[in-house]
């Protein structure tokens, strides 16, 4: 249900995120003294969790989409897909297991601009649990993808921990 309603402003979302990191970029090389240097970093880091919502929902779709190409039947592309999904440089189970680090580090740095330490703790380890989550995904993607290569059979999504985007009706 929640993912009908988000498709269809993914693209732009996420075209809007990059829109704002590209002004903050500007905005620090023309003003290099800006005094509020911690307000342009809590707008970067609301812009890239932004753009970082868009690509889960995106991966995922692309994810099931590589998923269904490569389980039925066998063809040519199977690889391709397989490797465009469990890719330790560029697969997109690593784009997610990257952006939750790379979340983790922008929200850190910038919670220390203007919170205390106390709950900091609180706030990464959710992004601690997201990065996790899809270092244990990407795992037993690598296995499956191994398993693929000797026998020429792969387990389904679910079975590898990875749920499916419902249907879009």
């Amino acid at each position: 249900m929640v993912w009908a309603k988000i498709r269809p402003g993914l693209r732009q979302l996420r075209i809007l995120a990059e829109s704002a990191l590209v002004l903050i970029a500007l905005a620090r090389a023309a003003q290099p003294d800006l005094r509020e240097q911690a307000a342009l970093e809590a707008m970067e880091v609301g812009a890239r969790r932004l753009d970082f919502i868009g690509m889960k929902f995106q991966c995922a779709e692309e994810i099931a989409q590589m998923d269904a190409r490569a389980s039925t039947p066998i063809n040519a592309n199977t690889n391709t897909d397989l490797n465009d999904i469990a890719s330790p440089l560029n697969g997109r189970i690593n784009d997610l297991k990257e952006g939750y680090v790379l979340g983790r580090e922008r929200s850190e740095q910038a919670w220390g601009n203007e919170h205390r330490p106390t709950w900091l703790g609180t706030v990464t380890n959710r992004c601690d649990v997201g990065a996790q989550l899809w270092i244990q995904r990407s795992d037993r993607m690598r296995a499956a993808l191994a398993q693929f290569r000797r026998a020429k059979t792969l387990p389904s999504m679910e079975e590898l921990g990875i749920p499916r985007p419902k249907p879009v009706p």
